[in-house]
């Protein structure tokens, strides 16, 4: 008997151990119920913060009216862009135009010169020997045209005739160009030749073939003129 009561005392105990452990882990459970409810709404609350961040990155900056309008007057229109860069191309071919005619010689000059050389080379030289040969079959062709010649200040021309037949047009032989080109005044369609005549010359009875001929001139048929 003594030991059923001593149960029937210990089992009130173990009932109370039962609830407080039961009240403990209901306790717990509401605890981590909690946590969670907690930690998820946390959780929500990150998540908005960060789609309103993004979304606040990713909006458009917007600008004032005013800021446009001084945006708009500090940036240059397309047209003016590319005028002002027409301009600067067209500064830059007139610079290397410049720089070209600086380096070329001046062709004005260069002609001027050449043309005060071939007037000075078309003066007349008097000093030249000059031997008039007269190959047309005309007589007297030789002596007209050396008279020709003395009468415009030519002081040693020599007259003969050219044992060889004349060509249509005067040829005019020379070592020296320049001697040839005032004498081509009278024969209008007369060429020059570099070179001189060693044969063919006929002088008249007494006299004898000159030496250092400067320019021989044998008359063309063209110029067989005897007055």
């Amino acid at each position: 008997m003594a030991k059923n009561n001593l149960e029937q005392e210990k089992h009130p105990f173990r009932m109370v151990i039962y609830i407080a452990a039961v009240i403990i882990l209901l306790a717990c459970i509401l605890v981590m119920v909690f946590q969670t409810r907690r930690k998820q709404k946390d959780y929500e609350n990150e998540i908005a913060q960060m789609s309103q961040s993004e979304t606040e990155y990713v909006r458009p900056e917007r600008t004032t009216e005013a800021e446009s309008e001084s945006e708009a007057d500090t940036e240059p229109a397309p047209a003016t862009e590319a005028k002002a860069e027409e301009d600067q191309t067209d500064a830059d071919e007139a610079s290397e135009a410049e720089s070209q005619e600086e380096s070329q010689p001046d062709s004005t000059e260069s002609e001027s010169s050449e043309e005060e050389t071939e007037e000075e080379s078309e003066e007349i030289q008097s000093d030249l020997r000059i031997l008039v040969l007269n190959g047309t079959g005309v007589q007297g062709v030789a002596g007209y045209w050396a008279g020709q010649l003395e009468a415009d200040g030519y002081e040693d021309v020599i007259s003969a005739s050219y044992e060889e037949e004349a060509e249509d047009e005067t040829v005019i032989y020379t070592q020296a160009r320049s001697q040839a080109l005032p004498l081509q005044d009278y024969f209008q369609e007369s060429r020059i030749s570099i070179g001189e005549i060693t044969e063919g010359i006929l002088m008249s009875e007494g006299e004898e073939e000159p030496e250092d001929v400067d320019v021989y001139i044998v008359v063309g048929k063209t110029d067989a003129r005897s007055e």
